[in-house]
């Protein structure tokens, strides 16, 4: 089962967060950082956000720290690695040309 719980902040949200970010928190005082849940709903004017939990989840308390982080998958940019392979197909039988082709590539380690 999931509960939601209402998370206000006093200070301003980070301008990059989003709902369907993951929402964390490490207790004051602890070196354990807690995987709330996803974020629900933000209200950037209040500082307040809304997040789905699973029901063993403790809340955090008014002097935790809170943070988010983006869904690995969703965020993914650039292709990574040694190695990728394009496959580009025409099946018209008029002529045609092909302009530019380019890639943005980041290599994954050395």
């Amino acid at each position: 089962m999931a509960r939601t719980i209402t998370i206000t902040l006093t200070y301003d949200l980070n301008e990059q967060v989003q709902v369907g970010d993951l929402l964390f928190y490490q207790a004051n005082g602890s070196t354990t950082v807690t995987e709330l849940g996803t974020i629900a709903t933000i209200n950037f004017t209040t500082k307040i956000i809304t997040v789905s939990i699973s029901d063993i989840t403790k809340a955090p308390s008014q002097n935790d720290y809170v943070f988010f982080a983006k869904n690995n998958k969703a965020h993914q940019a650039d292709i990574i690695g040694y190695f990728a392979e394009a496959v580009m197909r025409n099946n018209s039988t008029e002529e045609a040309e092909l302009f530019q082709l380019s890639a943005e590539i980041a290599e994954s380690s050395k």
